[in-house]
């Protein structure tokens, strides 16, 4: 019940800021996909937290490699 008053007031808060509330509703969407990504690993067992999922798949296809690149270009 407090759930479906919590879910139409936001609703209701999305409908009235239009466009501008995209980045909120983009990381609210992002949330529950990191969500259910845990879930599936959870599921099949996998000890790892998605947001990680990108670098252990590139350090799985390169013998070496280093996770920071330097770039005195950029340094102040």
């Amino acid at each position: 019940m407090i759930s479906n008053v919590i879910n139409s007031a936001t609703l209701n808060f999305y409908k009235e800021a239009g466009i501008k509330a995209i980045g909120s509703r983009l990381r609210m969407l992002t949330d529950k996909i990191t969500d259910d990504a845990a879930a599936i690993y959870k599921l099949y067992e996998v000890d790892m937290q998605p947001k990680w999922f990108p670098v252990f798949y590139a350090l799985s296809k390169k013998a070496r490699t280093s996770l920071i690149k330097s770039n005195t270009n950029t340094m102040m």
